[in-house]
């Protein structure tokens, strides 16, 4: 079974009974529409609401001597859910939060341990270069990427794990060694297998190649490349896939004028979240939570 845009924009037409050819909403209006109703509208309730760690991702960062690092652009609204320093045998410690005012010496925090406090969206370490650690681990949860149709994507045919060279179905002609990429699974709860990743030789067309510093182990067969930032599926729960269609649909809809359908599409929507979201929250059942402090 395919999950790609192409279902996606298939059943918005179908749920908003939009014609084909209705002009105002092109397969690229539906899906502009698409990414606006998932940061706008699913994201706050995964995230903000259920707290289930969807879109829980680790970027880790080399320290450097200033203690002063962006926060990573694909971190929704710049939240961070943790900071942590990490040691070079894998010890982690949670870094505390201060205010800059507290600061009379960047190389020493005023609580006695090493802490951090927000400057903009980036985050100032204190002391700035703490001892015994290599590593600057951001907790974050992950946009998903913008939703692209499946023809701007390589769909992975091959994998040679020992020359680390892709071959795919067809690779773009947008695709270059300079282009950044990520691997994104085709499967739910399609994830993210590797961001950013910089290639090392692209042969674009049928058949064509990709060739990777490293591979990672989950990536398989039928698995898409895509250009950084981007996707053809959309990266949120399966469950979620016909909620995200139906509100594309209402949007369309109300422009033109169709109010009956209308209200049969929200009182859809608000049907599917709820059984939903009992679904989904918990993600695990008959486990207590632990609910710790959040940085935010």
């Amino acid at each position: 079974m395919a999950f790609t845009t192409t279902e996606l924009i298939a059943a918005i037409k179908q749920r908003g009974t939009i014609a084909t050819a209705t002009g105002r909403f092109t397969n690229a209006v539906l899906l502009a529409l698409a990414d606006d109703e998932i940061r706008s509208g699913i994201l706050p309730k995964l995230i903000g609401n259920q707290r289930e760690e969807f879109f829980k991702h680790n970027h880790d960062v080399a320290l450097n001597a200033t203690g002063l690092y962006k926060i990573p652009s694909r971190s929704t609204a710049a939240a961070l859910a943790d900071l942590k320093l990490i040691a070079s045998d894998g010890r982690e410690y949670s870094l505390k939060q201060i205010r800059e005012e507290q600061i009379t010496d960047f190389d020493f925090s005023p609580i006695g341990q090493d802490a951090f406090f927000f400057r903009g969206n980036s985050v100032q370490l204190v002391p700035r270069a703490p001892a015994g650690y290599a590593t600057l681990r951001f907790g974050i949860s992950i946009r998903p990427s913008q939703l692209t149709v499946p023809a701007e994507a390589a769909r992975i045919t091959e994998i040679d794990t020992v020359t680390k060279i892709v071959t795919c179905s067809s690779v773009p002609t947008t695709f270059t060694a300079s282009t950044l990429l990520d691997l994104v699974n085709s499967k739910p709860h399609f994830d993210l297998h590797a961001m950013d990743l910089d290639p090392v030789a692209v042969v674009t067309g049928t058949n064509g190649t990709i060739e990777f510093a490293a591979l990672p182990l989950d990536l398989a067969v039928g698995d898409y490349v895509c250009l950084a930032g981007f996707s053809p599926v959309a990266q949120i729960p399966l469950e979620f896939h016909a909620i995200l269609a139906q509100r594309v649909a209402n949007i369309a809809m109300r422009v033109l004028g169709d109010f009956n359908g209308l209200k049969a599409g929200l009182a859809a929507v608000e049907e599917m979240e709820v059984a939903v979201a009992a679904l989904t929250s918990p993600r695990i059942s008959d486990e207590p939570k632990k609910i710790n402090a959040r940085i935010w």
